[in-house]
């Protein structure tokens, strides 16, 4: 209790220490605040469907750590650069944000200075943003595609070569012996075996191919609301929403600046303190004068020192 009187005193005395910031920190920032320009909010939210992508990245976006490489991704100095040389909008990193709502939903963020398209301006920087989370899965898409081409182009191949041998087989004269008949019997089901097997084969691989580049197609469409089938895709198209108000903005600059000057002001009573080299307690009078305490004094009054005689005055 004796240490929150000596803290109450102590903020009394330097009262006007502490009331300096109070008034002067609010003041500070409002007119901070109305010297800055507006800034207005664009907002887009994309949808990711997991389970059609291949890269790590992008079937677990609410990994630890996946959320910086997005906004990294996002912030890239050739996207900014795309977008600014497809708007006439110069951009910067730090007017950028990115929130990942769950596995499923990213929500992108544009603050700026210009209202004026700045919607637009978001929608042209979501759809660079697309292209580049997807480049890695075209190049996937493209090098199966081209292993898929090749080993379909092998098989058909090897499916002529034995419908030809099959040809030829067929339209040979049929033994006369029993032995060589059944031979040539046995020839025939292995060849047809064979053309059976290299048709399904085939058949497999175009599938696959087909099936792949469906999914080719769906990765290199222009992405909207109404295209589902691709693996991202616009959740809620871009929106400008409505700047705060002037008076909203200074308001909350001068409760942040009075919160500031609070802590301001107690700071230089803590320091003024700290650093106080008075003497103010009995042991300050032990250590500066190496005197020993025989008893104190009340204060009653100011002392006069009359003709080498002390006084004490009520006045």
């Amino acid at each position: 209790m004796n240490k929150i009187f000596i803290l109450i005193a102590l903020v009394w005395q330097h009262r006007f220490t502490l009331v300096l910031p109070l008034v002067l920190g609010p003041i500070a920032m409002v007119m901070w605040t109305i010297s800055q320009p507006q800034t207005y909010t664009a907002t887009a939210t994309l949808q990711l469907d997991s389970t059609k992508a291949r890269s790590p990245l992008l079937r677990n976006i609410a990994h630890p750590g996946h959320d910086q490489i997005l906004f990294n991704i996002l912030t890239s100095q050739q996207l900014l650069q795309d977008t600014t040389t497809a708007t006439g909008l110069a951009l910067d990193y730090q007017q950028f944000g990115l929130q990942i709502l769950n596995n499923q939903l990213l929500r992108l963020r544009l603050q700026h200075t210009q209202r004026e398209g700045l919607d637009q301006v978001l929608e042209t920087h979501a759809y660079n943003f697309i292209h580049e989370l997807l480049a890695p899965e075209r190049f996937r898409a493209e090098q199966q595609l081209a292993q898929l081409e090749a080993q379909s182009k092998a098989y058909k191949e090897q499916l002529q070569d034995a419908q030809a041998k099959l040809a030829v087989s067929l339209k040979k004269p049929v033994p006369t012996t029993e032995d060589a008949r059944e031979a040539h019997m046995r020839e025939l089901i292995a060849q047809e075996f064979n053309v059976q097997r290299l048709s399904a084969q085939v058949e497999l691989a175009q599938a696959e191919y087909n099936d792949l580049l469906a999914n080719s197609k769906a990765i290199n469409t222009r992405f909207d609301d109404q295209l589902t089938q691709g693996i991202i895709w616009f959740a809620e198209p871009s929106a400008l929403h409505s700047a705060t108000s002037p008076f909203d903005e200074q308001l909350k600059a001068f409760w942040q600046g009075l919160m500031l000057g609070l802590l301001a002001g107690f700071g230089l009573i803590l320091l003024t303190h700290l650093f106080d080299r008075s003497i103010s307690r009995d042991s300050d009078i032990v250590e500066t004068l190496g005197l020993k305490i025989l008893g104190r004094v009340p204060y009653l009054g100011p002392v006069r020192f009359t003709k080498g005689s002390a006084a004490i005055s009520s006045q």
